[in-house]
């Protein structure tokens, strides 16, 4: 299984703008924020939220701001990719060198069992870090990363039994990171939610038989992040609802096809609501569930290769409008869905190794 994501310090921007403030008058402030600072000022501008001064922002638009970030963010990040490796019990981190390849690191052990891996920011420091579900030892790995694409082993944390697959986002709107992790035995998932240093505070939240795969999007439009569970045994998924402080509302279970084993998350019908993408392995092919808004759905069935059991959401042809692909372990090969931006799919198979069991998109050649 591969992630991606960027273990190397975070560059700088230095950006004027022009203040105006009651009581404080025009000024020109010189600000050195990180890109993740840049975002969240955007997003308080945006929000009329605090500045620090009471004034509006003046000399630059938030698209001119959000653009200059997309471009500079394009000429200064690499993308580094984890993989995990199951029988060596560790990890390959592979830093990008922003042409496509790669500089290994040296593999960094984790628990028994390992099966899945997330990339996020756990202990707000700037730096990416990674968790890992260790699925003999029923607990996650958590590797805080210390910005050279090494990392500082934290004390595992125990999660439930067997766990299978684990996803990182924001649940209680502390501005944490939370994690949830599914586990296939206990038919429930684990919600961490992070206290900003690393460390996290459980609670187990029930959900159908086998529970096997975990996204997080907001579904309702609420802006609190909602959680998705792929119920191995039941052949639905689960949709819990947030409520903004890491407890949740379940909706009634969904119905997909047989065996799903993988979920993801993403907008495929441009209406700007959520949807859903279930990998059914017995059925060979995926449930596209279109998101209604308000964690409700409309179900249709799309045929990919023999045995799929991963899938992933992304724009692959430029055109704005979401793709999906989807790994098919008995074919070699994955199958690429190029979306109509309606919920409907060009299909094209592409033969990969044997056995594909994990798929992920990301940019991996940015220009330098």
């Amino acid at each position: 299984m591969r992630h991606l994501g960027r273990f190397t310090k975070t560059p700088y921007l230095v950006l004027f703008v022009l203040l105006a403030a009651a009581g404080v008058g025009t000024a020109t402030a010189l600000t050195t924020i990180t890109f993740e600072g840049l975002a969240v000022f955007k997003e308080n501008v945006q929000m009329d939220k605090d500045l620090n001064v009471d004034g509006d922002l003046r000399g630059k638009t938030i698209n001119a701001i959000n653009d200059e970030m997309t471009s500079l963010q394009l000429l200064t990040f690499f993308t580094d990719v984890v993989v995990l490796n199951h029988f060596d019990d560790d990890i390959s981190v592979l830093l990008g060198n922003g042409d496509g390849t790669f500089t290994a690191q040296p593999d960094v052990a984790v628990g028994d069992g390992s099966r899945s891996v997330a990339i996020g920011k756990l202990n707000n420091d700037g730096d990416q870090d990674v968790v890992v579900v260790n699925e003999n030892d029923d607990d996650i790995s958590v590797l805080l990363g210390n910005g050279g694409g090494t990392f500082t082993a934290q004390p595992d944390v125990a999660v439930g039994n067997a766990p299978r697959s684990v996803a990182i986002g924001k649940l209680n709107n502390d501005g944490d990171q939370d994690v949830v992790v599914a586990n296939s035995v206990d038919n429930d998932i684990s919600v961490l939610l992070g206290n900003g240093d690393g460390t996290f505070a459980r609670t187990d939240v029930a959900v159908g038989n086998g529970p096997f795969s975990v996204a997080i999007g907001d579904l309702n439009n609420d802006g609190d992040q909602d959680v998705v569970v792929a119920n191995f045994s039941d052949d639905d998924i689960s949709v819990l609802l947030g409520n903004g402080d890491g407890t949740f509302t379940a909706q009634p279970d969904v119905a997909v096809g047989t065996i799903p084993v993988s979920v993801a998350i993403g907008k495929l019908n441009n209406d700007g609501d959520q949807d859903v993408v279930v990998v059914n392995f017995s059925d060979d092919d995926i449930s596209v569930l279109l998101g209604n808004g308000d964690g409700t759905f409309v179900r249709t069935d799309v045929v990919v290769g023999d045995r799929p059991v991963s899938v992933a959401i992304g724009d692959l042809n430029n055109d704005g409008d979401q793709d999906v692909v989807v790994a098919n372990f008995n074919d070699d090969d994955i199958s690429v869905l190029l979306g109509n931006g309606d919920g409907t799919f060009a299909r094209a198979d592409i033969v990969v190794g044997n056995g594909p069991v994990s798929v992920a998109i990301g940019d991996l050649n940015s220009p330098l």
